[in-house]
């Protein structure tokens, strides 16, 4: 039997989702350096240029969710019939979901680079600002090509319990990042164009190691364009998982969007600021999604094999896991809040103010949603997507009403703590689903 697949169907429970969880984990954490090394350096360049960034970054996450349309329905449904050794349907799904997650894209730039400024406008873009957007966003949108592709390669790859290939292939993507931006905003005097560049050259490396991966004949995930199929039943098995995915991401770019809109109002230093926030923030995010990545396949394996005492215990000892590990960024977070701000300002006193108070509440937040995270991840794999859809997106659900209603009656403070309001309300309703949802259970095999 493939190594891999032997993990996931016989190890104990805590060796598995060690060996799967950690490094998709820190993989993760070294990809969402993308984002942050760029906030690092051109933070340099003064509060306009932060600005700008800040207003971009959202798009990354239409990025994202259209890779997750595809990639994490596929790489459910391929750890399924991996359970179940039905290795044609592997690379039927590989292709198709490589091929089609592709064409999407392609029309998404498009239609990006035909109405420009009016989505930057629409996302928080300000007269001053715009200049540095164009300079940043026309390459940073064309960069979405091979981030959808290295995001789709990196899912189906880890649902083969590939973990470790794919957490060096984002290792090293983000460790050509953090090399080559200085290079290019200082020493060749690009500025924010050349973050842009520097990021679209990191995600072409990084897209030429996962197709070294795709070449290599040890793998099950072969990739075939005689494969590909538009079959009615393999698209309703990926978009059932899938779907929710994507809708959680685009919700993060519409809510990031309007959080930027409305801090508008309160000029260009709330803007860096929150976005210097997020950006941070987004760290943590990346390590607990990497952490159930690689619990996702387990969770799926073991469901296709119905064996579900392995699925009941992975799923509590990655609550547990995940809860302490936030827990300890929240209080390093809360400890050095002032240092992480500097780090990416040291011009404006009231983006150091504003940044300080809004770290301050993220990383309280973040202590709630490894609990959500987990389970909505868990009762998607089990294939039980109309609860595990409804849990992805519930927090953006609250969210979205609250950016408004809390920033009205509360201004700067009440748009600062809409998150953790979010956080909490959509804790008590995972409690509440997972509550009333019949788990399968069973006793573990192994």
């Amino acid at each position: 039997m493939n190594n891999k697949l032997e993990l996931m169907e016989s190890a104990s429970v805590n060796e598995a989702l060690l060996k799967l969880g950690l490094p998709t984990m820190v993989g993760m954490v070294v990809s969402s350096l993308y984002n942050l090394v760029d906030a690092f350096f051109v933070g340099r360049l003064g509060t306009l240029p932060m600005a700008a960034v800040s207003v971009v970054f959202p798009v990354s996450m239409v990025g994202t969710g259209l890779a997750l349309l595809f990639a994490t329905g596929g790489s459910v449904y391929i750890s399924r019939m991996l359970g179940k050794r039905e290795y044609d349907e592997v690379v039927k799904c590989n292709s198709t979901v490589i091929v089609s997650g592709l064409l999407t894209v392609s029309v998404v730039i498009a239609i990006a680079f035909l109405f420009f400024d009016r989505i930057m406008n629409g996302i928080g873009a300000t007269p001053e600002t715009l200049p540095y957007v164009r300079q940043y966003g026309y390459l940073f949108i064309l960069g979405l090509f091979f981030n959808v592709f290295n995001a789709i390669a990196n899912n189906i790859i880890n649902s083969e319990g590939a973990v470790t290939y794919s957490m060096a292939v984002m290792f090293i993507g983000g460790g050509c990042n953090v090399i080559l931006d200085p290079i290019f905003i200082f020493a060749m005097h690009l500025g924010v164009m050349g973050a842009a560049i520097a990021t679209l050259i990191s995600r072409i490396v990084s897209t030429s190691l996962y197709l070294f991966y795709y070449a290599k004949k040890t793998t099950y995930l072969k990739f075939s364009f005689k494969k590909v199929t538009f079959d009615r039943k393999l698209f309703a098995e990926i978009f059932k998982v899938g779907v929710p995915t994507m809708f959680f991401q685009l919700l993060n770019f519409i809510s990031l969007g309007l959080v930027n809109v409305v801090a508008r109002r309160f000029g260009n230093a709330a803007i860096a600021a929150i976005g210097i926030v997020n950006r941070i923030f987004m760290v943590e995010v990346m390590m607990m999604v990497g952490f159930v990545k690689g619990f996702q396949p387990f969770v799926a394996f073991n469901a296709g094999r119905q064996d579900y005492g392995r699925v009941q215990s992975a799923r509590k000892t990655s609550i547990r896991w995940l809860t302490l590990c936030s827990l300890a960024v929240a209080v390093l977070a809360i400890a050095f809040s002032k240092q992480l701000i500097l780090m990416f300002n040291k011009t404006s006193a009231e983006v150091l103010s504003i940044g300080v108070k809004a770290l301050w509440v993220v990383a309280l937040s973040g202590i709630l949603q490894g609990y959500q995270l987990v389970n909505a991840t868990c009762l998607l794999a089990i294939g039980k997507a109309k609860q595990g859809g409804f849990l992805s997106v519930c927090r953006q659900v609250y969210f979205i009403p609250l950016i408004f209603l809390m920033s009205h009656y509360f201004g700067i403070n009440g748009l600062i703590s809409c998150q953790l309001v979010a956080d909490i309300l959509s804790v008590a309703t995972t409690f509440i689903v997972v509550k009333n949802v019949k788990l399968p259970v069973g006793v573990a095999r192994g």
